[in-house]
């Protein structure tokens, strides 16, 4: 494992490589650190046991969730470029991906995609939830519910509609829940599709500006709602409520500058084991109806959770976890890679047009799936940077090297009997690159990152 100079060199380095890269995101949506970070989103298993995951290079399929996969591209669902943003749900209706507003659909596990027609009058949909009867989306701009129905996409009607902050489906086959405003905070539930709504004021917290989102049902005790509420300073909280939301009660405040990101019930006992992730701290469980968190040691850090019968997923990324889905079979206490580059093993041959994107692609994330450029190396590691170039060595010979030439493109070596790629946009990913170097330093390769 690397060892981080004495000094606070380091640290001042780190945080301009981080205002550094918020810049060039910013700036190039499509080459972005999503481009060269192998990450996951969303994670769905379908009705025949395939695990659908999108990640930052398209969408993955699993055959029975193994871990040999098959890589779709963005194009082939009409991606709009933004992975962070994309949702996969594995239906018997169909697979569905939602993407910055475009919603599509595969009758054939991902081979060919159409678009899905909405009404004309509702606005950009920002939500696609299901439960194994039915699925559901939010809009924004304007508000407004919709069913899949036999005959298409079919508007709800809520008392909240023109103030839908999120959207919630389960754990029963027509249960949605949604947060919104009418002239205050409210919490709607629905136990037949979203025909009809029982109301509830949301909690009275104290922050100003909060803003609500629907995080967890319980599955055997479906009036226990997790909700999140989020300062404007970012300043994250979990309520509670037993009771369909006629009352809430703070449950857990992380500290200051650790996120929460989602939270999910395992079906085990009564009382239920709550699992709530962070991307800044990991994962906090609860064993106790949500009394009492700690800290599980040695988790992954996590973007989305998931349950899928008794198997739950995170999704996370390589560069900080050693994988961009991780997986827990013991109620959250242990967690194991589910799914990495590495584990991509050829492009989907039905979907026609991703076959000629596959190589670029795999030379993208190569040295993220080869072993022998990934050896953890050991002992103190110098970063220095010149013009149009960052050098990143160990001291146990091994080295990268990141030039801003070559075409415009970025050249990374790493090791000997590893072959350097050219990679990326000239120098948005360059700074990127330079980025992720910094960040690499006292992280330990335990198993397969592609930040290079």
């Amino acid at each position: 494992m690397f060892r981080e100079p004495k000094s606070g060199l380091m640290q001042v380095l780190r945080i301009v490589g981080l205002l550094v890269v918020v810049l060039s995101v910013h700036h190039s949506a499509e080459v972005s650190a999503h481009s060269l970070v192998t990450s996951a989103h969303s994670v769905s298993v379908g009705p025949k046991g395939n695990r659908y995951v999108t990640m930052s290079f398209g969408l993955i399929r699993q055959p029975n969730s193994q871990l040999s996969a098959e890589w779709i591209c963005p194009d082939s669902f009409g991606s709009n470029g933004q992975a962070l943003d994309r949702v996969v749900i594995a239906h018997a209706q169909g697979l569905f991906i939602l993407d910055d507003g475009l919603l599509t659909r595969s009758s054939d596990e991902g081979c060919t995609w159409t678009k899905e027609t909405l009404p004309a009058e509702v606005g950009k949909v920002v939500e696609l939830v299901s439960t194994d009867a039915a699925l559901w989306v939010r809009t924004e701009e304007p508000a407004a519910l919709l069913r899949r129905e036999a005959a298409g996409w079919v508007e709800l009607k809520s008392p909240a509609n023109q103030a839908l902050s999120s959207l919630r489906a389960g754990p029963g086959l027509q249960d949605l829940w949604v947060t919104g405003e009418a002239d205050k905070p409210i919490s709607l539930l629905s136990s037949d599709g979203g025909d009809s709504w029982t109301v509830n004021a949301l909690p009275k917290t104290g922050i100003p500006d909060a803003k609500f989102t629907a995080l967890a049902r319980h599955p055997k005790q479906a009036t226990w709602l997790v909700l999140r509420v989020r300062a404007a300073m970012g300043l994250d909280q979990l309520w509670m409520s037993v009771d369909a939301g006629a009352s809430w009660q703070a449950a857990f405040a992380p500290k200051p500058g650790q996120d929460i990101a989602e939270a999910v019930w395992l079906a085990d006992e009564a009382s239920g084991t709550l699992l709530v992730g962070s991307m800044s701290a990991g994962i906090w469980r609860s064993t106790d109806g949500g009394q009492q968190f700690s800290l599980v040691p040695d988790a992954p850090r996590v973007g989305c959770l998931r349950r899928f019968g008794a198997e739950v997923y995170g999704c996370s990324d390589e560069f900080i976890n050693g994988a961009a889905l991780m997986s827990s079979t013991d109620k959250g206490k242990s967690w194991s890679a589910a799914l990495c580059f590495g584990s991509v093993a050829k492009v989907s041959t039905c979907a026609t047009l991703c076959v000629p994107q596959w190589e670029q692609t795999r030379q993208t994330h190569s040295l993220a799936s080869d072993p022998t450029c990934l050896s953890p190396p050991s002992q103190d590691m110098d970063v220095s940077d010149g013009q149009g170039s960052a050098d990143v060595s160990a001291s146990d010979g091994a080295y990268a090297t990141f030039d801003a030439g070559q075409g415009g493109g970025v050249v990374v070596a790493k090791r000997d009997g590893c072959q350097a790629q050219p990679i990326g946009n000239p120098a948005d990913t360059m700074w990127l690159v330079l980025f992720a170097s910094l960040l690499l330093i006292g992280r330990r390769c335990h198993y397969v990152r592609s930040s290079l």
